[in-house]
C-alpha cells in the first residue's frame, strides 16, 4: 500500500477506547476505487465491502482481486452505504472532499460503530466543517495521523510556501464518551496526550495557515 492508504488501514484496526480489543466486524470500503485499500485489508485478515457508486471503478476492483489470487471482498455497486445489506463497523472513505465523506456517510441507514475519513480538502475551516459534523452526529475522534504530503522537490519560493500540505486521517467513533470538542479542537484538533505526536505537524499546519492569510491580507490591500 502506498503510505496514504496504509495510514487509513491502520486506523481501521485502531484499538477500541474501552479496551485493548480491535475491531472485528465488517470494513466498508466507500468509493473503493482500484481495489488496492480493500483487497490489503482482505489479506490482513478484515471482513471487507467494497464500495462504488458507479460500475468501472468495481471492475477495476476486480480485476485487481483476481491479479492479488482473492474472492472476496464482497462488491456493491452503491451510493455510500445505502444498498449495503450487511451491518457495518468501520466504514472506510477517502480521496473526496471532507463534508461529501460526511453527507455520503451520515445519509445511510445505518450508523457505523467507526468512521475513518482521509478528505482531500484540508484547509483549516475545511477540517472544522468535518470535525463539527462528527461531533453533531455523536462521533468523537479517537487518533488522527497526520502525513506531509509535500512533494521533495517544492519550490522554495514564497508563494510555493503556501502550497504546504498535510495529509491528516481522522478516526471517530460512535461510542467512545468524551466532551464536546472546543471551537480550538475543531479547527486544529485535540490537544491533549493521545495526540501529541501530531502536535508539530498541526504547529507547521496552523503557520501556514497564518502566512497565507497575510499573504491574502497584503496582496488584497495592494491590488484591490
Amino acid at each position: 500500500l502506498s503510505p496514504r492508504l496504509e495510514d487509513v488501514a491502520t486506523l481501521c484496526d485502531f484499538p477500541w477506547s474501552s479496551s485493548e480489543e480491535r475491531p472485528d466486524g465488517i470494513v466498508c470500503d466507500i468509493g473503493c476505487d482500484h481495489g488496492y485499500l480493500a483487497a490489503a485489508l482482505c489479506i490482513r485478515g478484515k471482513n471487507v465491502i467494497a464500495v462504488d457508486i458507479a460500475e468501472a471503478p468495481l471492475e477495476r476492483a476486480r480485476s485487481y482481486f483476481a491479479a492479488v489470487g482473492i474472492s472476496k471482498p464482497k462488491l456493491y455497486l452503491s451510493d455510500g452505504l445505502k444498498e449495503v445489506e450487511e451491518t457495518v463497523e468501520v466504514a472506510v472513505i477517502a480521496g473526496v472532499g471532507g463534508m461529501t465523506a460526511a453527507q455520503i456517510i451520515f445519509s445511510a441507514p445505518q450508523a457505523p460503530r467507526r468512521i475513518v475519513v482521509q478528505p482531500t480538502q484540508q484547509f483549516i475551516g475545511q477540517m472544522h466543517q468535518l470535525r463539527l459534523a462528527l461531533a453533531s452526529h455523536g462521533y468523537s475522534i479517537r487518533k488522527e495521523i497526520w502525513r506531509n504530503a509535500n512533494s521533495k522537490n517544492l519550490d522554495r519560493s514564497k508563494k510555493a510556501s503556501l502550497a504546504h500540505r498535510y495529509l491528516i486521517t481522522l478516526c471517530a467513533d460512535r461510542d467512545h464518551e468524551s466532551k464536546a470538542p472546543s471551537e480550538l479542537e475543531l479547527l486544529v484538533g485535540d490537544r491533549s496526550r493521545a495526540f501529541e505526536a501530531t502536535l508539530g505537524a498541526r504547529r507547521t499546519w496552523i503557520a501556514h495557515h497564518c502566512n497565507w492569510l497575510r499573504y491574502l491580507a497584503t496582496e488584497t490591500a495592494q491590488h484591490w
